[in-house]
């Protein structure tokens, strides 16, 4: 009886000692291609007077991977509009020189979109090499006027998720858009440790 239960315990025991004792080495991180954040500072204000203070706003477009990257912004069109003074959006804990930038969750609104873009996921959307775009304007669009919107930058290219994009204000009509670029982790349970 005890060499059969010695025999039905050798696989256990095996698997025991080839786990992690720390209950730590059991949680991998990994990029989380679900989730992409683009965001930056709410206001910006003027050079030759400081006390005008303007919302800050990003334009996002989904691209298909046949249209060309082009980054002028010809017209005004978009698939989001993002007052970055709304006070609805998280800072998610990132902190600059100048405050705490905010950020709007692209991978949330593409979700509940998703049918729209016939992609299961924003992971699937990249990887068929589609991307988005993103333009910011001093002060809100005004569509059909030009003129009365004369701070709009050029466009940015994002082609993959899994980011946190903080945008740099713009201090020039047509000036290049640039950001910085952080990943997106989650945590996940893995038996027996890394």
């Amino acid at each position: 009886m005890k060499k059969k239960m010695i025999v039905a315990l050798l696989p256990l025991l095996f698997l025991a000692s080839s786990c992690s004792i720390n209950p730590t080495d059991w949680i991998t991180k990994t990029v989380d291609f679900s989730k992409l954040y683009i965001g930056g500072y709410p206001t910006i204000s003027s050079k030759d007077d400081s006390s005008e203070i303007h919302d800050y706003f990003l334009y996002v477009s989904f691209e298909n991977s046949s249209v060309s990257f082009k980054k002028e912004v010809t017209d005004y069109s978009y698939d989001v509009e993002i007052n970055l003074n709304s006070g609805s959006l998280k800072s998610y804990g990132q902190k600059g020189d100048d405050g705490n930038p905010v950020f709007y969750d692209v991978g949330s609104y593409f979700s509940d979109s998703g049918s729209f873009f016939n992609y299961s996921s924003l992971k699937s959307y990249f990887a068929e090499g589609n991307y988005c775009t993103v333009f910011s304007s001093v002060g809100r669009l005004v569509k059909g006027n030009p003129s009365e919107s004369p701070y709009v930058s050029s466009k940015a290219r994002i082609g993959a998720s899994g980011q946190m994009i903080c945008v740099n204000t713009i201090s020039a009509p047509d000036e290049q858009l640039t950001y910085s670029v952080s990943s997106v982790y989650k945590e996940e349970f893995v038996f027996g440790g890394k």
